[in-house]
């Protein structure tokens, strides 16, 4: 019998394409059947990318309010910011920022994976590194002081369909979500503050809907999808949660950007590129495949 989402048949490649699925007899594999240059009775449309980042922005199961806004700060009156990033990873977050020109006063990371660190405090000396997320207090949050910008993306490998061993958001890796949710909670002021804080949290598209459904319920918003793509020579599409303005905005190159991998190679050295953009690359061999 045929398998498929007639729904995602139809948002992809049209309402054409899913009539031509069901009339199709009940033992011909609807992705096998040549047809001319196309495999199996499934036109791609123009637009398909498109319509795949609808069908995932517009994947909400509930609505929430809206982030509370604030005008723009005069020149005059900015200040270096703090920071701290949870699942810190080798201090990416802090290298972003001075790109975009921010002063940074103070950047305190949690990370645990070793290599990660050492990257970290060769490339950036100016970090705190504060250990493990599981074992940070309240009190030790408090004695940091306040902070303008909490970023993070914690261990996606049991949250990801691409593992068929997940564990899902409420075992393994899965639930140092939410760490991440009681380190934001101790750092969120109070209505009676009146101070900017901005926070944000990313994580894999590939997640099943309950476990997105459950990170939106704790943080209070829905998702919107960023694919790498649009920015580099990398496929990584993710969720990212938060209150920084403009995050639904389309997503552009800005020139000097270097959108295929042939341009991330360095130059005369005689090595061309085999793919215009890969996915995520490992140490494993097959990673890109």
């Amino acid at each position: 019998s045929k398998v498929y989402c007639g729904f995602c048949i139809q948002k992809l490649c049209g309402s054409e394409e899913l009539e031509r699925v069901k009339a199709a007899e009940e033992w011909v594999c609807y992705m096998c059947v040549l047809e001319g240059q196309c495999w199996g009775l499934l036109r791609r449309r123009q637009d398909w990318a498109h319509m795949l980042h609808q069908l995932f922005i517009n994947d909400h199961q509930q609505e929430y309010e809206l982030p509370v806004s604030h005008p723009p700060v005069p020149p005059e009156e900015r200040r270096p910011i703090r920071v701290l990033g949870l699942f810190d990873g080798i201090a990416t977050g802090l290298l972003v920022l001075k790109e975009l020109g921010f002063e940074v006063e103070l950047y305190v990371a949690s990370e645990i994976d070793v290599a990660s660190v050492k990257v970290s405090r060769l490339r950036h000396k100016e970090v705190v590194h504060v250990g493990d997320i599981a074992g940070i207090t309240e009190k030790e949050v408090r004695s940091w002081g306040s902070f303008d910008l909490v970023i993070g993306g914690s261990p996606c490998n049991d949250l990801s369909i691409v593992n068929p061993a997940r564990k899902g958001i409420y075992d393994g890796t899965g639930r140092l979500f939410f760490e991440f949710f009681r380190i934001l909670s101790y750092l969120k002021p109070t209505p009676s503050e009146q101070r900017m804080f901005f926070w944000l949290f990313e994580n894999v598209v590939s997640m099943r809907a309950e476990d997105k459904q459950t990170i939106s319920r704790f943080l209070q918003c829905n998702p919107v999808v960023v694919d790498a793509k649009d920015l580099s020579a990398t496929h990584r599409a993710r969720y990212f949660w938060g209150n920084i303005p403009g995050m639904n905005r389309p997503v552009n190159p800005l020139p000097g950007d270097r959108l295929t991998l042939q341009e991330c190679l360095e130059r005369n050295c005689f090595r061309y590129a085999r793919f215009t953009k890969m996915r995520t690359m490992t140490t494993k061999m097959n990673s890109i495949k």
